[in-house]
């Protein structure tokens, strides 16, 4: 059987991640392939708990780390990687450029240090592609409830996450045709968005197998 594809949404607090990645979900089930939806934090068996003090309790920044990669090792073992040797494709709304983006150039951790214990998380798995979807702060802040501790922080800070959300994606094109970040600009409408990353997707994997709609 063939092995699924790993496509992660990343981009700075209401970029649109959750609605782009349903719409993409539907498009591609209606393209007959099986879709496992996910999210981090809250992926794994301890996703809920995890979730609820990453979001609303008060870590420190190390404490933010250690809990956002050990519910990572759990959703890749538990969820991720039996999904994908299934043939099924996953869908994930945040990862591994998150961690970078927020606790690395956000809250100022070793980034060298992230990226190495973010392998052992993911048990050596890569992705297929990553989806930046890119956007003013300013724009992300006017969009937000203000209800989770990220949401929450100044405008310093997430100038900061998107940079480095944009670092990574700048690093990445260094690998020519090995590069799997896809950056666009999410402040367009919801459907100019949805067909930009249709596109994207069915140029980099569907053209090649079966066609697509």
């Amino acid at each position: 059987m063939e092995k699924g594809k790993l496509i992660i949404f990343e981009g700075v607090e209401k970029a649109g991640k959750s609605t782009q990645i349903k719409t993409l979900t539907r498009r591609l089930a209606s393209a007959g392939i099986n879709v496992v939806l996910t999210k981090e934090p809250g992926g794994s068996s301890r996703g809920a708990e995890i979730r609820q003090e990453l979001l609303f309790g008060k870590p420190s920044p190390t404490r933010e780390l250690e809990l956002f990669l050990e519910d990572r090792s759990l959703h890749f073992s538990e969820k991720i990687i039996p999904a994908l040797n299934a043939g099924s494709w996953v869908l994930c709304d945040r990862c591994s450029g998150s961690t970078l983006a927020y606790q690395g150039d956000g809250r100022g951790l070793d980034i060298a240090r992230i990226k190495e214990l973010d392998e052992i998380a993911r048990h050596g798995q890569d992705f297929d592609l990553v989806i930046l979807l890119d956007m003013d702060p300013v724009e992300s802040m006017r969009r937000a409830e203000k209800e989770t501790r990220f949401e929450k922080e100044d405008k310093e800070f997430h100038e900061r996450v998107r940079r480095g959300y944009l670092d990574r994606w700048i690093e990445d094109k260094k690998r020519g045709k090995k590069s799997v970040w896809f950056c666009l600009d999410a402040s367009g409408s919801e459907d100019e968005v949805a067909e930009t990353i249709w596109l994207e997707v069915k140029r980099r994997f569907l053209n090649k197998q079966r066609g697509g709609r």
